[in-house]
C-alpha cells in the first residue's frame, strides 16, 4: 500500500490531559527485506511520533532496496543509527516544532550519526568541535589559556522540551597526563535551537603543561522539559469569532482568523489564570499553539506578533502558512490546537566523552 505523503505513525488520540514519561523508549524490530518505508512506520508506531516522507512523494521516487532489521529492546537512538545505516533515510525536524521527516539527504539530520556522541536515556549529545583560544589581556598582564567545546543535544522526538541552557556543565576533565583540567567562565544563556537539536557550549581552562587530548570528559546539561499538559481545540477555525475555551484555568478567546493568500492570522487573548503559580516563566506562549488541516498535517508557524501584554493578560497574533518549506502541502486550516504545560520539571542530562583531541 502505498502511503505517500500520509503521516508513518500510530493512530493515537490526545486526552484532555496527557502525561510525559522521561523513561527512554525501547525499540523492537525484526523484519526481514523489508521496504524502508514499513521499517520507519514500526520505528514510529513504537514510539508514538509521526515521520512524514520529505520530499512528499519520497517512496514513490525510486525503486527502494529491501533491508533486514533485527533488533531486540534497544535505545531509540540505537535502533535509528542502524536503520539510517541500511536505508540511507535520515530524521530531520521540521518547522514546526514535533513535525519530523525522513529525509534522503546530507544536512544537519545526519550529524549525530557521524560525530562522537553521547548517549544516555532519552539525550544525545553529538560532539562537534574544540577550538583552542588563548588571551593576552595588556591592562591586567594576565594570559588565559582555554578550549571551547561545542555540541549538539538531541533528544527523542516524544519528549517536549521548553527550555535548554546553552551552557553544558563539566563536571570532569582530566588529560592523558594526568591534569585536571577546570571549567572555565561561560555566560549562561538559552541555547540555539537547529533543524533538530540544541547547539550547547562548554570551556575549560587548560594549564601550560597540558597533554595532547582529554581523556576524559564528564558534564551535563540543563533543561526544563514539560511532563504533563492540558489540551483544547477548537474545530472550524477558519470562521471562528470570539470563540471561548478554558484550558487549565487559562482563558483562551480565539477573536478572528483572517487568510491573505497562504498566510493565516490568528488573533487571540489569554488571561492566566492568577491562582497558577510561576506565571508563563520561560515558556514561549506561541510554541503552545498548532494549526492543522482536516487530515491533522499541520500549518508551518511563521511569525508572532503580541499586542497588550499586562502579565496574567496578553494578547497574541500568531500567523501560519500553507505553503511550507517541507512540500507537504497543508489544506486549508480546520482546527486550531493549544497544549498548555501543566507540569514540568528540571532535568540535568549527562554526557561522557574520551580521548577526545585537543587542538
Amino acid at each position: 500500500m502505498s502511503i505517500g505523503a500520509q503521516a508513518v505513525a500510530a493512530p493515537a488520540t490526545m486526552p484532555a490531559t496527557r502525561p510525559a514519561a522521561l523513561e527512554p523508549a525501547k525499540v523492537s524490530i525484526h523484519m526481514t527485506n523489508a521496504h524502508p518505508r514499513d521499517v520507519y512506520s514500526k520505528l514510529a508506531n513504537q514510539i508514538g511520533a509521526n515521520f512524514r516522507p520529505l520530499p512528499a512523494g519520497l517512496w514513490e521516487g525510486k525503486e527502494w532496496p529491501a533491508v533486514s532489521i533485527d533488533l531486540d529492546n534497544v535505545s531509540f537512538w540505537k535502533a535509528l543509527q542502524e536503520i539510517s545505516a541500511k536505508t540511507g533515510l535520515y530524521i530531520q525536524r521540521g518547522a514546526v516544532e514535533r513535525n519530523f521527516f525522513i529525509v534522503n539527504e546530507l544536512g544537519a539530520g545526519r550529524l549525530w550519526t557521524t560525530y562522537p556522541t553521547s548517549e544516555n536515556g532519552p539525550f544525545l549529545f553529538s560532539l562537534q568541535s574544540l577550538d583552542r583560544v588563548h588571551r593576552s589581556d595588556m591592562v591586567a598582564g594576565e594570559t588565559t589559556r582555554q578550549v571551547n567545546v561545542r555540541m549538539i543535544l538531541y533528544t527523542e522526538p516524544m519528549l517536549r522540551v521548553l527550555k535548554v541552557a546553552q551552557q553544558a556543565n563539566v563536571s570532569e576533565a582530566v588529560d592523558e597526563l594526568g591534569n585536571k583540567l577546570s571549567p572555565a567562565p561561560n555566560p549562561g544563556a538559552q541555547a540555539m535551537g537547529g533543524t533538530w537539536g540544541w547547539w550547547l557550549t562548554a570551556r575549560i581552562a587548560l594549564p601550560e603543561n597540558v597533554g595532547e587530548q582529554i581523556a576524559k570528559l564528564r558534564g551535563f546539561a540543563r533543561l526544563t522539559v514539560q511532563t504533563r499538559s492540558e489540551t483544547v481545540e477548537i474545530p472550524d477555525i477558519g470562521t471562528a469569532e470570539n470563540v471561548e475555551r478554558t484550558v487549565a484555568g487559562h482563558k483562551l478567546v480565539v477573536k478572528n482568523v483572517r487568510a491573505r493568500g497562504e498566510t493565516y492570522t490568528v488573533t487571540m487573548t489569554i488571561a492566566r489564570d492568577p491562582k497558577t503559580p510561576g506565571g508563563w516563566g520561560d515558556i514561549n506562549l506561541s510554541s503552545t499553539f498548532r494549526l492543522v488541516d482536516a487530515n491533522g498535517v499541520p500549518l508551518s508557524r511563521r511569525n508572532y506578533g503580541g499586542g497588550t501584554n499586562l502579565g496574567d493578560y496578553t494578547e497574541l497574533n500568531l500567523m501560519f502558512g500553507r505553503d511550507d518549506w517541507n512540500g507537504e502541502g497543508a489544506g486549508p486550516p480546520a482546527k486550531l490546537i493549544w497544549e498548555v504545560p501543566t507540569e514540568t520539571a528540571e532535568v540535568e542530562a549527562p554526557f561522557e566523552f574520551d580521548d577526545v583531541p585537543l587542538p
